[in-house]
């Protein structure tokens, strides 16, 4: 990945969520389960805010310019983030082998953790408080989201 910075990882924050919004309003189409179908709905929706708070803070990014480039190992670390998540694996959302509420719930699960593990990163690499703040707000709504389709999934599975 070489030398990165903040920016360029958030660009990449704007596309897994712009793929969660995706997944979840695909999945929502697919699933027969009124309470699944309305937690995939409120989740793709909740995961464009998300975009949109990562586009609002890549404008501050680019406006301050008080980030400085991510050392090597730290740009390496977050770069295999990227590409051992769910999202970054599938060509498109529309693609996904997912063929029911269960594994619909567990990649969804799979997802949020993959983007805890990011947002964790981006929040330890910022020095800007502005960033850190917005990243902290992220990482508790990602981690909602998380605790949310794991109790959807014990729930069905009893």
């Amino acid at each position: 990945m070489g030398s990165a910075t903040l920016e360029s990882i958030i660009k990449i924050a704007i596309s897994i969520e712009e793929k969660g919004s995706k997944f979840y309003a695909l999945m929502a189409t697919r699933s027969v389960n009124d309470k699944i179908k309305s937690i995939f709905e409120r989740l793709s929706r909740e995961e464009l805010e998300h975009k949109a708070a990562f586009e609002k803070l890549l404008r501050y990014e680019i406006e301050n310019s008080n980030e400085g480039n991510i050392t090597e190992k730290e740009a390496k670390l977050l770069d295999s983030f990227v590409k051992t998540g769910v999202f970054h694996q599938m060509k498109t959302v529309e693609d996904s082998p997912v063929e029911g509420p269960m594994e619909a719930l567990a990649l969804g699960i799979l997802a949020e953790k993959d983007a805890i593990l990011l947002y964790q990163g981006i929040y330890n690499q910022a020095s800007s408080q502005v960033v850190k703040d917005m990243m902290s707000r992220l990482l508790e709504e990602e981690k909602m989201h998380l605790v949310e389709l794991r109790e959807s999934m014990e729930d069905m599975e009893r």
